[in-house]
């Protein structure tokens, strides 16, 4: 198992009630020092609630309130101002699949995976609900990209993307890790 991510290092809190917080946290990535870039988006809020993202010691934890849809990125292999740097080469040599962990969810949550090349072209995307409950493992397999599969050895980029799922907004989820196996 790759832990590309335990969400423990790397602090960093943003509150939104609406627009776009990027930014760049120096981390434990792929099992050494490295970058996280995050990016928080307010697609809407009826009733101007906050969005709240905290980085640290117990993962990643989003929360959001009543009718606030958000898009949440996490990039591996970008900068803090969300450009292409690119992944040491061989990082994810060996697995075949990524895995996502969170602690919980309260509601069902869009997540995307795009996975980018060393040279920065796009591979694939794989997209899929994550239904509301506690101690859930998502599993993505290399192969099953629609694209075309993922090749552990040239991947350049990777980004997940969480955005309100069919709930009407109010999403509450923490992240545990997102790792490759």
């Amino acid at each position: 198992m790759i832990t590309i991510d335990d969400f423990m290092t790397g602090p960093y809190t943003a509150t939104l009630t609406s627009g776009f917080d990027r930014n760049g946290q120096t981390a434990t990535v792929f099992g050494a020092p490295g970058l996280r870039a995050t990016g928080l988006e307010i697609l809407g809020n009826d009733l101007n609630q906050l969005a709240s993202l905290e980085i640290g010691s117990r993962g990643a934890i989003l929360s959001t309130g009543v009718f606030l849809r958000h898009r949440l990125h996490i990039h591996y292999g970008y900068d803090g101002a969300l450009n292409f740097t690119g992944l040491p080469p061989g990082l994810l040599t060996g697995a075949d699949r990524f895995v996502l962990n969170l602690n919980c969810n309260d509601q069902s949550i869009g997540l995307n995976i795009q996975v980018f090349s060393s040279s920065g072209k796009k591979y694939s995307q794989k997209a899929m609900v994550i239904e509301a409950g506690v101690a859930l493992s998502a599993e993505f397999p290399f192969s099953e990209f629609p694209d075309r599969p993922v090749n552990p050895d040239d991947v350049g980029a990777i980004i997940l993307m969480f955005q309100t799922g069919t709930a009407p907004g109010g999403n509450d989820y923490s992240i545990k890790s997102f790792e490759a196996a």
